[in-house]
């Protein structure tokens, strides 16, 4: 029960409880029990007899008049009860009341007889809606012994009434009492988990916050560390290619190729300015507005096929269409990185170089 519930009720004890009571034992005896006010109904004559047998037995009042039959025999207020329907006896037509089974006798032609009621009392008696009787089953067997067939005196009742509804606000109230204490025992014991937890947050976020420094102080050394290799590797490339670095400060001169295809430059053969054959041409490339042409270089340098990317306006072109590779060193050559041909984008064989 949550702390909201047992204050709404504590309200609803407080507020309803009494009217409720006294309304389902009031003290002051409406209609249905008015009769039995004026003594006490003693059903006796029909212990042994089953429900089943005085069901349809016709009822007639002390002058021999018809005034209905059993249709119903219940158990209320610890005792039997009878459901008649009422005819011609009250010109009404069918009328049905509710009275307590002592209140007929049998005579010997078996029929049962009312008496003390006047046509007043029955016509003043509310009418019982038979759909929401629970009506006995027919093999129950009449035991009066079993039942008390007494009702209480409206100053008794009332007395009762009032006793039984302190008795149930006080029960009603220790409940309550004892469950606004248990929760506030949960509230405590949830307060100190909460606080427990809490703590142990805490701890676990300081200690995250440590590792991720530690995390983060290794990832700058690291990316440091890469930084420098390729910063190195970076300076051996530039050193290595002094040759082209000398032809781009100058500005690239390729007048011998202007106005020729890539197609017509490609398959060209290289040789050294000693006239030793270098190699021949792959590809023509391009990459910031500046031509370089890709060679494979074979005896020349003893090294079986390798591949190295120089600037066009290295070569120049003889008349028999052969190409001078002039200002390269063999060790200038050993020293350039090998090309991936797979990484190449060669220019188509019909462009115009210029």
């Amino acid at each position: 029960m949550t702390f909201k519930n047992a204050l709404t009720t504590t309200a609803v004890i407080l507020a309803m409880a009494a009217p409720a009571y006294a309304e389902s034992h009031s003290g002051t005896m409406d209609e249905t029990t008015m009769s039995e006010t004026m003594g006490m109904h003693d059903a006796s004559a029909f212990d042994g007899m089953t429900v089943g047998e005085i069901l349809g037995m016709d009822v007639v009042g002390t002058n021999g008049n018809d005034v209905g039959e059993i249709d119903y025999i219940y158990e209320a207020d610890g005792g039997y009860e009878a459901v008649i329907g009422i005819g011609g006896f009250l010109g009404l037509g069918e009328y049905t009341v509710s009275l307590p089974l002592g209140a007929f006798s049998m005579n010997d032609n078996s029929q049962l007889v009312l008496d003390g009621y006047s046509e007043e009392e029955l016509e003043a008696m509310p009418e019982v809606d038979e759909s929401e009787l629970d009506g006995l089953d027919d093999d129950v067997v009449i035991d009066t012994s079993a039942l008390g067939t007494a009702m209480p005196s409206p100053d008794s009742a009332e007395a009762d009434m009032d006793t039984d509804l302190s008795a149930e606000v006080e029960e009603e109230m220790a409940e309550t009492g004892a469950a606004l204490e248990e929760m506030g025992d949960e509230a405590a014991d949830a307060a100190g988990e909460v606080g427990q937890d809490i703590a142990e947050a805490g701890d676990a976020a300081a200690t995250a916050v440590a590792n991720a420094g530690d995390e983060i102080a290794d990832d700058l050394n690291q990316i440091g560390e890469e930084i420098e290799g390729e910063m190195a590797e970076a300076e051996a490339e530039v050193t290595g290619d002094t040759g082209m670095a000398a032809a781009a400060d100058m500005g690239q001169d390729i007048s011998d190729f202007e106005g020729m295809t890539v197609g017509e430059v490609l398959g060209m053969s290289v040789e050294g300015a000693n006239g030793d054959d270098v190699g021949e041409i792959d590809y023509i490339v391009q990459a910031s507005g500046e031509y370089s042409a890709v060679i494979g270089i074979g005896g020349f340098l003893s090294l079986g096929e390798y591949t190295v990317e120089l600037p066009l306006d290295a070569f120049s072109v003889q008349g028999d269409g052969t190409l001078i590779l002039d200002g390269y060193t063999k060790e200038e050559l050993e020293a350039m990185p090998e090309v991936d041909e797979s990484e190449l984008d060669g220019l188509d064989n019909d462009t115009v170089i210029s």
